[in-house]
């Protein structure tokens, strides 16, 4: 069956567009509501987020940076304090990563995959004028299984990690390739 559409057109009535005030006002009020229920919505899922970052992760329960008493004392040598953090970057516990890192320095917690390094040498001494205090940083050899964007290659890489002294004790300030 063949249907003539310009004749089926022709053919229907035609009836003014109706629009019911009521109606419009109506629609404009649920989508306002909703509107607000999704920002609503999104307040709450960033205050968890927010709340997850500051406080641990709420999904896992794992605290975000550890109490001083597990970490190295503050007497501890800039060299120990760079193979604790190493094997912590290793075994991927991000608290105690977080822990040793002064903000901005950026934590190294999972991806590249840390998995070994060899020939840690240094310290050597810099003089951090803006910082008011010393900066003592040790370069090494570091295997890696590369990161997940591929700015970062399987395999040994030389690389630095840059200490500067606070009360607490030896804090990661800088890091990056050689």
């Amino acid at each position: 069956m063949t249907v003539d559409i310009e004749k089926a057109l022709a053919e229907t009535p035609t009836q003014p567009m109706r629009v019911d005030p009521a109606q419009v006002i109506h629609n404009a009020r649920r989508r306002r509501f909703r509107q607000r229920m999704a920002v609503g919505a999104a307040a709450v899922a960033s205050t968890a987020l927010v709340a997850g970052v500051a406080f641990g992760n709420p999904f896992t329960g794992q605290p975000r940076t550890l109490p001083a008493s597990q970490l190295p004392p503050a007497s501890t040598n800039v060299t120990e304090v760079t193979k604790w953090y190493l094997q912590k970057v290793e075994a991927q516990d991000c608290a105690a990563v977080r822990s040793l890192t002064l903000a901005g320095a950026g934590v190294w917690c999972s991806t590249p995959r840390l998995k070994g390094y060899k020939d840690l040498q240094g310290p050597d001494h810099y003089n951090a004028s803006w910082l008011g205090k010393p900066v003592e940083c040790l370069t090494f050899e570091r295997l890696t299984s590369g990161s997940g964007d591929h700015t970062v290659p399987s395999g040994w890489s030389p690389w630095e990690l840059c200490f500067n002294k606070t009360a607490s004790g030896w804090r990661l300030f800088s890091q990056g390739n050689m």
